[in-house]
């Protein structure tokens, strides 16, 4: 990473921070069919951010005026790049400082003071569902299943309060982490999708993590652990024809006790799972291989092409035919 390269980029005044500068009023810098107004309140939706990225959108918040009270329909980090400044959530005061980072539940309200010439806010928006797929198809399945257990921020960060503040003082900084990101979404070279996915993984499991050692009740009994591992790797390897009845024969329990264990790990049925595993890879094959969807819906274990197309959808918000058509488009350019 060009570290000198980003600071360049992020300390640049745009054209909307010039005028803001000038005359102190907030601009929004987003076509007007990407938000609304309701009941006075700015509501952006996702019509406009996740062009560039089908789970992430990145953006420097822009200086010299505060930003009136809004919220996504998303996820929001907001990360201190450097400087400080105040934000007001639900009503409640938090202030930031560099490095530290702050998650905002989908539909919080909250509202962001002006922002000095040091002061650098960097919004991630992170569209839950779509990432989670994507992850799933990148690391074979062994996030999905505990995605409730080891990324806190998509549940329990949540449980108390719509926010979550990580500080910068304490252990396991995510700057670096964090800053290579950015790099690699503003500066994209190859392989710079595969490096974004990677190091969000990585910052997923540090807050993970973090979070652990805050609330150590929350870890699994290590029975529970061994056999959640167990779960997990018979979907990754058999997710094409696995059934709950056979997962119970061959680890010695009873198909109800499976069925409930499963659901109260991960929040989710074991037929939830298998179907995430089964468009996880669907998507993957749709993007790097030749078979038609016809194909690849039997491929991964499908057997009615509606019910894929059905469960695709789901997790994806389009059509397999959108990825299809979106892969040939890319393949062209290069």
């Amino acid at each position: 990473m060009n570290t000198y390269r980003l600071q360049q980029l992020l300390y640049e005044e745009t054209d909307i921070e010039k005028i803001q500068k000038k005359k102190h009023n907030f601009i929004i810098d987003l076509p007007k069919y990407s938000f609304s107004y309701q009941n006075g309140l700015l509501t952006l939706n996702d019509t406009s951010f996740f062009k560039k990225n089908e789970y992430l959108f990145i953006n420097k918040h822009n200086r010299y005026a505060a930003c009136p009270k809004h919220c996504y329909q998303f996820i929001e980090l907001n990360y201190m790049f450097s400087g400080k400044c105040t934000e007001k959530i639900n009503g409640e005061k938090i202030d930031l400082k560099k490095g530290d980072i702050l998650f905002l539940n989908a539909g919080s309200k909250h509202a962001i003071s002006s922002l000095g010439k040091n002061d650098i806010l960097i919004t991630f928006l992170i569209k839950e569902k779509n990432i989670k797929v994507d992850l799933l198809s990148q690391t074979k399945g062994f996030l999905n299943i505990s995605m409730e257990n080891i990324t806190p921020f998509f549940t329990d960060i949540f449980r108390d309060k719509q926010y979550h503040v990580f500080r910068n003082n304490e252990p396991l900084s995510f700057e670096q982490t964090l800053n290579n990101i950015i790099y690699e979404y503003y500066f994209p070279q190859i392989y710079s999708a595969e490096i974004i996915k990677c190091n969000l993984l990585k910052f997923f499991l540090l807050t993970a993590r973090r979070s652990e050692k805050n609330c150590p009740d929350s870890q699994l009994e290590p029975h529970n652990s061994i056999l959640l591992s167990q779960i997990t790797e018979e979907i990754n390897k058999n997710f094409k024809s696995l059934t709950l009845a056979a997962i119970a024969q061959k680890l010695n329990y009873n198909k109800n006790y499976i069925s409930n264990f499963i659901k109260n790990q991960t929040g989710k049925t074991f037929t939830e799972l298998i179907n995430i595993r089964r468009v996880a890879e669907a998507n993957k094959l749709i993007k790097h291989t030749s078979y038609s969807i016809a194909q690849i819906s039997e491929l991964v274990g499908f057997s009615s092409k509606t019910y894929f197309y059905s469960e695709y959808k789901k997790h994806f918000d389009h059509l397999p035919s959108y990825d299809r058509q979106y892969s040939a488009a890319e393949f062209l350019k290069v």
